[in-house]
């Protein structure tokens, strides 16, 4: 791959984006901010949503271009986001130096003629694993998915967020040039541990008791919530002022208020900071996942963590060290278990330094940046 010039023009594909959240999507933001506050020209090209403005330019200068006919309306509304796409490629692609499209699917297929069309560097990342990650969904759901793919795979380079991910990809297979291992990153700075001052005010003022066992993430079954509302009344019955504590929205918000447990609160969508740097315990009971975006944040918050035995889970998470990794079951067993281990007194003191040490170590958003500058073939500023 040749280089491009120091200041370079970046093109960000990805359906969703920031206001719409999910864990690519806050990868593909966190990747236009860098490249912005390091000079980048950036533009995001997504999927129209009710509400939100077709074009925008933020305050660090990221242009934002909203396609299609909006949201995930069915068949038609697919259709027009990738004519549309392919419209603007057609019309604007000469100026960009590189492309990243976060998550595989049919809009990489346009992608991919723009990696033909102009010969440069071309990068598509994965999400997570198993049968719900967007490569198996390719497969399984896209019309003609395994023949897209097959196309795509002939430009592309791929970024694995996990060793499971990228393994998944080597069994299609794909070439061992164009496959690349990059875990997720988390900013460093943003989330950090607080003193014993400042988690007393920051308690306080969120108006928790307690031990708090904290979950961050959207509420869609995937990430495992109803076994949470499982296990947590036996958790109660040993540790009675124990407080579970949900931040985050999705479609199940509605089922899961219903059926909340004694000592359980759902907080909706919020800063997770405050709450990171004010918990105990950090809990991700997922069923599936690529890198959690969540536990690196909770881990760089100084917090210890309960996950379930999934893809990037079981590498970021040292058993006994920095939390503990419980079988990946809807059994709540081996979950009580495991907040019983974490809720034990003096464990957030012992465990949760070695959790920041850990991401400090191989997480941290500068690193990543060097690495994907690196990838592109940009000079940084």
């Amino acid at each position: 791959m040749g280089s491009v010039e120091d200041m370079a023009h970046v093109a960000i594909v990805c359906r969703n984006y920031p206001p719409v959240w999910g864990g690519a999507e806050r990868v593909a933001e966190q990747l236009a901010r860098e490249l912005a506050c390091r000079g980048h020209r950036v533009t995001v090209l997504t999927a129209w949503h009710t509400g939100l403005a077709r074009r925008e330019k933020t305050a660090a200068g990221i242009e934002i271009a909203r396609l299609g006919f909006g949201g995930e309306a069915g068949k038609l509304s697919s259709l027009s986001l990738t004519l549309h796409l392919l419209w603007t490629i057609a019309r604007c692609g000469r100026a960009w130096d590189a492309l990243h499209n976060f998550l595989v699917s049919t809009l990489s297929v346009p992608c991919t003629l723009w990696a033909f069309w102009t010969n440069r560097p071309f990068f598509v990342s994965l999400g997570g694993t198993g049968p719900t990650s967007d490569l198996s969904q390719m497969f399984s759901l896209s019309w003609q998915g395994e023949r897209k793919f097959r196309f795509i795979a002939r430009r592309a380079r791929f970024i694995a967020c996990s060793s499971e991910s990228r393994d998944q990809l080597r069994a299609i297979p794909i070439s061992k040039g164009n496959l690349h291992l990059l875990p997720n990153p988390v900013d460093l700075k943003r989330f950090c541990p607080a003193d014993a001052v400042r988690r007393k005010e920051l308690r306080q003022g969120l108006n928790l008791t307690g031990p708090v066992v904290l979950f961050v993430g959207r509420l869609v079954s995937v990430k495992g919530l109803d076994r949470l509302w499982k296990a947590w009344p036996e958790v109660r019955q040993k540790y009675p002022d124990a407080l579970l504590v949900v931040v985050g929205d999705g479609p199940e918000r509605t089922a899961l208020k219903k059926q909340c447990p004694t000592g359980a609160r759902l907080e909706g969508a919020c800063d997770p900071v405050p709450y990171y740097q004010a918990a105990e315990l950090f809990v991700l009971p997922s069923r599936s996942e690529g890198m959690s975006l969540a536990l690196l944040e909770a881990m760089a918050c100084g917090l210890p963590v309960v996950a379930t035995d999934v893809s990037g889970s079981k590498e970021l998470v040292t058993d006994g060290e920095t939390g503990w990794i419980v079988e990946n079951t809807d059994d709540p067993r081996p979950l009580v278990e495991g907040l019983f281990r974490g809720l034990l007194a003096g464990v957030r003191e012992e465990l949760g330094p070695k959790a920041r040490a850990q991401v400090e170590t191989s997480y941290g958003l500068d690193q990543w940046m060097t690495t994907v500058l690196k990838l592109y073939g940009i000079g940084q500023a």
